[in-house]
């Protein structure tokens, strides 16, 4: 099994860009200074985010950060919190970067998508990141479409997720995967609708009825790179 090193410094991981914004301090430091959120991409497409001073020094004070003036990144995603806590065994760096598009007749948006992300900087190289939560949501011609990603662990080396994927209203329940991406529940009725081609689910119902497993944590990053421009369903990844 491969050390806590080793995980932080897969290549998959690694910054490939930086974006750096200012923002205000918390009100309740000892003393005002100007602050830059430093917002990270990694190779796999994640973002990440560390508060630092003028000389560039990562502030390690537990903190919440307002971020509301943070542009825009690439055109998409937006941060919406970024929060240091003491917390999963290490310190780290919580963000949470949303991306909402297009509109309902009853003014609702058509397609989001919200991720949190974990960063404790002291690890490896260039520090270590681990997705928290992901929850997307797709309009479609039978209702909204959700999907839940969830981590599985507590402990920092430990990438791995759970997911849920709601189908539309008609078919209700949910479809529940375990950290090897192993079916472990589906809604009463759903194999039988599963045949109907029109289920947007049904290529997934096959794939699990050829015994295949969900790979939970490359479907969220298929889903960063994709959403919204593919259905949620053709996103979800295979082991």
């Amino acid at each position: 099994m491969s050390n806590i090193e080793d995980i932080a410094n897969d290549p998959e991981w690694q910054p490939s860009s930086v974006i750096c914004a200012p923002i205000q301090p918390p009100s309740y430091f000892d003393r005002v200074s100007d602050i830059v959120v430093v917002v990270k991409q990694l190779n796999n497409g994640l973002l990440y985010a560390i508060p630092q001073n003028k000389s560039g020094k990562t502030l390690f004070k537990n903190a919440s950060y307002s971020v509301g003036s943070v542009p825009v990144l690439n055109d998409q995603y937006k941060i919406i919190n970024l929060a240091k806590r003491q917390t999963r065994e290490r310190p780290g760096f919580f963000a949470t970067f949303e991306y909402e598009t297009g509109e309902t007749p009853d003014g609702n948006n058509a397609a989001r998508i919200e991720y949190t992300t974990w960063h404790n900087p002291i690890i490896g190289e260039n520090g270590l990141t681990a997705l928290i939560s992901l929850y997307a949501w797709q309009e479609n011609d039978n209702g909204k479409l959700e999907l839940h990603l969830n981590v599985a662990s507590n402990n920092p080396a430990d990438r791995s997720m759970r997911m849920k994927i709601f189908p539309p209203d008609e078919f209700g329940g949910h479809l529940d995967f375990d950290k090897e991406g192993v079916l472990l529940k589906a809604p009463f009725g759903f194999y039988e609708a599963g045949e109907n081609p029109t289920n947007p689910l049904r290529n997934i119902y096959l794939a699990t009825l050829m015994d295949s497993k969900v790979d939970v944590l490359h479907t969220a990053m298929a889903l960063v790179k994709g959403f919204p421009n593919q259905p949620i369903e053709q996103l979800v990844q295979y082991k």
